[in-house]
């Protein structure tokens, strides 16, 4: 019984620490207190968390059509915390690096009108589309 409990301490530690991975992690050079906005779609219906970064999770609902999220800017590097996300919308956002490798169900993906120099897709590959300006470099 006691190998058993701690099997299930074990096993239930490593899932919450797995939760609290972010499934995207951005950074921004938008002004303190300036409106950033995200589409989103997932899946299925569930619950996504964004950090506008101050390290405080904000909740949505989101679901299999893209949902506007949106929030104040608290600090440079903001973090996308859910499973099952397959769409996202980040244009106009003066989004200077992005890290997309945890979302491995992403399809689609906009990211144009930002300050993207270079992206790693090898994790995505489920992706089907990739939007960004054709006259703005990206390496990757």
């Amino acid at each position: 019984m006691r190998k058993f409990l701690l099997s299930l301490f074990f096993t239930i530690t490593a899932i919450a620490a797995h939760a609290q991975e972010p499934a995207v992690t951005m950074t921004t050079s938008m002004a303190i207190g300036e409106t950033a906005y995200f589409y989103i779609a997932t899946s299925s219906e569930t619950n996504i968390q964004a950090d506008w970064g101050d390290g405080n999770k904000v909740d949505f609902t989101v679901g299999t059509s893209p949902t506007m999220i949106y929030g104040d800017i608290k600090g440079s590097t903001i973090k996308l915390y859910g499973s099952g996300i397959t769409y996202l919308y980040l244009s106009s956002n003066s989004i200077t690096s992005i890290d997309v490798s945890a979302t491995t169900s992403l399809q689609t993906l906009f990211i144009d009108s930002n300050n993207i120099s270079a992206i790693d897709l090898s994790a995505n590959t489920a992706l089907k589309e990739l939007r960004k300006r054709i006259e703005e470099k990206i390496n990757g």
